[in-house]
């Protein structure tokens, strides 16, 4: 190849280069992301895309050992009650527990970017005597199953002993980002209710299948909480 066909050849892999710099930001994955804050944020936080993962691959599974060591990651069905309630997992469990035995234990279900983000995000399952796991409530957003990694021995009890969520960049472009989301659950007041009071508003399995819909929390940025 002569001189100056390489010359022209390397001054077109420069100008591509340049384009996709304007573009956005490429990352090793090869995924392009957006430089405006606002379009990344909606690109990572789309349902159809931070979403259960597929499979255990190895960022899941380093992620999960970050919460616990001793354990791995597994996957459970959605298998909620008709009487089951939106955004009442523990207090789900614990009814269940009434009629079946078995115990409450408090971990995190997982949601994934595969190779940019993961998240966990505060979740009770119930465990049988036997030590089988099952999720005995159901996703607002339709998912029919969830990975699920339980929290140390001594934060299983209950929910209050589990951070809301569990931000984590994979990508080292998104650190930032999930900087600023954990930030945000550290000094925003989430707006809860007793557990009566949650029971009886939230939404049931039953009335979900018919397709009501409800929002099941409200985060609010105290005063000085950082912005986005």
């Amino acid at each position: 190849m002569s001189k100056k066909k390489q010359d022209k050849m390397r001054q077109k892999a420069r100008d591509l280069k340049a384009r996709n710099r304007m573009k956005g930001k490429t990352t090793r994955s090869g995924i392009t992301l957006p430089t405006d804050s606002q379009k990344l944020m909606k690109m990572i936080f789309n349902s159809k895309r931070l979403t259960t993962p597929t499979q255990i691959d190895e960022n899941v599974k380093a992620f999960c050992k970050t919460i616990n060591p001793d354990v791995e990651p597994i996957y459970l069905p959605t298998r909620p009650e008709d009487w089951s309630r939106q955004g009442c997992c523990d207090q789900n469990v614990k009814r269940y527990i009434q009629d079946h035995g078995g115990k409450l234990v408090c971990g995190y279900r997982l949601w994934y970017y595969k190779n940019l983000y993961i998240e966990g995000e505060r979740h009770a399952v119930w465990q049988s005597p036997h030590c089988e796991y099952r999720d005995v409530s159901f996703s607002v957003d339709g998912e029919c199953s969830i990975v699920f990694i339980p929290d140390v021995s001594d934060k299983q009890s209950a929910l209050n002993l589990n951070r809301d969520k569990i931000p984590h960049a994979i990508d080292p472009r998104l650190k930032q980002i999930a900087e600023q989301i954990n930030n945000m659950y550290n000094s925003a007041y989430i707006e809860k209710v007793d557990d009566e009071t949650a029971w009886n508003s939230m939404l049931s399995y039953e009335e979900w299948k018919r397709g009501v819909r409800r929002p099941s929390l409200t985060v609010i940025p105290r005063v000085d909480a950082g912005n986005f």
